[in-house]
């Protein structure tokens, strides 16, 4: 997506070890009805080591997304470094 584009939704999604249960809810997500483009999806993978942020950078999204990896900084720590980057308006 363009850097210019104006997201309407920035859904973060913290995670540690769940891959399989996240690329559920990003299905979950990309199978929705309301204009996609307009949504971005930031997933903080803290202290993963299963193979996330792979399966995330692999993944054909529909939508803008984006993996932010952190060290394992906790359940406090990773909404907040989510949202830092989130560009909906």
């Amino acid at each position: 997506m363009a850097a210019e584009t104006a997201f309407r939704a920035s859904v973060i999604i913290p995670s540690h070890n769940r891959r399989q249960r996240l690329i559920a809810t990003i299905d979950a997500i990309s199978g929705q009805g309301f204009a996609l483009g307009a949504v971005e999806l930031i997933v903080i993978a803290d202290g993963c080591r299963d193979d996330t942020v792979a399966a995330v950078r692999e993944y054909p999204a529909p939508f803008a997304l984006r993996v932010v990896e952190l060290p394992g900084c906790g359940p406090a720590v990773a909404p907040n470094r989510g949202a830092e980057p989130a560009r909906a308006q």
